[in-house]
């Protein structure tokens, strides 16, 4: 009594392009054939979580996935007056000791956390060999979110980088004074003014300055290092440097924004009727699986890694969304998200997974008795339980 709709997605944990470029197929079918999607299922496959782990375990949901970036300006120095400059990779360490690995930053949600951030780029930005500290430097993390709302974190990102200024600043300090003791000179305390701002934020002191329209000179600096084949990570370094040339900001500087890809978190949740109502159907249907098999089920509300999931249905309110587009530099060029189509299609998730381990390792395996014998079985029951 339906349809079934297969998709094969291209481009899947990178940005996401096959499933992103499918939801004007979804829609289209779904206006032209009178469908109405009532759910999708995904096949990520799905591991342990702990050594000892033996649940085989349904998702509900998808986590979402920010890429918080940050542009650091220092003051520059010779290294022969080491003392008198603010390094920005030194700020940039500092950074990532703060959020790497942080539990603090961790998003839960009925009991269930994300990974904490992790740290997947950092550099400084000399081009070439010379005997100055870095003027600049850029690093990225993957950040992992449940429920969150963007301004929540915005503001836990923000406080990190003021903090990362103060402990460098403080850290610069203590070893200038111990260096003055060895040295036998007077120590005066070494103070810098430093500020942190979000992409928006120096975006609106440029437009106070520009004349002309600010918002097309930056999409021609996007469009310009996109041709240039500059990785999407980086296309805002650019922009960014061109707003603090026009803002005429020297003082260290630190520039929150986000970078591609984002997405989206989703789950099926209880006070949604519609929602509770496939919550429950999958619940009769592991039960059953479970005595026909042997094998112990559990569901989730999050498949904890990336997932294609992200794109046919979005829980962040429209607060977020905005606080995102703003901060996203060059978003309308680099990674221009459908949102309004996600909102339209809103087709809840899950996500049953062929069995293995060691994903993106050398020993990556696929477990065959629950892949090929308990998988297909259960995909069938659930498709004509849901239908």
């Amino acid at each position: 009594s339906g349809n079934i709709l297969l998709s094969l997605n291209p481009v899947e944990e990178n940005l996401h392009t096959g499933i992103i470029e499918s939801l004007e197929v979804f829609e289209e079918l779904s206006v032209r054939e009178e469908l109405e999607y009532v759910m999708a299922i995904n096949n990520d496959y799905i591991c342990p979580m702990y050594p000892g782990d033996h649940k085989r375990y349904v998702y509900a949901g998808a986590v979402g996935k920010l890429l918080p970036s940050f542009y650091i300006m220092g003051k520059e120095t010779h290294v022969g007056q080491c003392f008198e400059g603010l390094d920005a990779t030194m700020a940039a360490s500092e950074l990532v000791r703060i959020m790497n690995l942080n539990t603090d930053f961790c998003d839960g949600y009925k009991g269930e956390y994300t990974l904490p951030p992790s740290v997947l780029k950092m550099k400084d930005l000399k081009d070439f060999y010379n005997v100055q500290t870095a003027h600049s430097a850029f690093l990225y993390f993957n950040y992992f979110v449940h429920n969150k709302g963007m301004p929540e974190i915005m503001d836990m990102l923000t406080k990190a980088a003021k903090d990362a200024f103060a402990n460098t600043i403080g850290r610069i300090n203590v070893r200038y004074q111990k260096y003055c003791e060895l040295a036998q000179v007077e120590y005066k305390k070494i103070s810098w003014e430093t500020q942190v701002l979000t992409y928006q934020e120096l975006y609106e002191k440029a437009e106070k300055s520009y004349q002309e329209d600010l918002q097309e000179f930056v999409q021609k600096i996007a469009e310009t290092e996109l041709e240039n084949g500059t990785d999407k990570r980086e296309v805002p370094l650019q922009m960014i440097k061109e707003l603090l040339k026009i803002t005429k900001i020297q003082k260290p500087t630190i520039v929150l924004f986000f970078a591609a890809p984002y997405c989206p978190h989703n789950t099926l949740k209880d006070s949604v009727e519609r929602e509770k109502e496939l919550l429950d159907a999958i619940d009769r249907i592991l039960a059953i699986g479970q005595q026909e098999t042997g094998e112990e089920f559990e569901i989730a509300q999050f498949f904890p890694s990336l997932s294609d999931s992200s794109y046919i249905k979005i829980d962040d309110d429209a607060q977020s969304v905005q606080c995102l587009k703003e901060n996203f530099p060059g978003y309308e060029k680099i990674y221009p998200l459908p949102f309004e189509q996600i909102q339209r299609l809103n087709i809840p998730a899950v996500n049953y997974g062929c069995y293995g381990k060691d994903a993106h390792k050398w020993t990556e395996r696929v477990y065959k008795p629950y892949s090929f014998g308990v998988l297909p079985k259960l995909l069938i029951k659930t498709i004509q339980e849901i239908l």
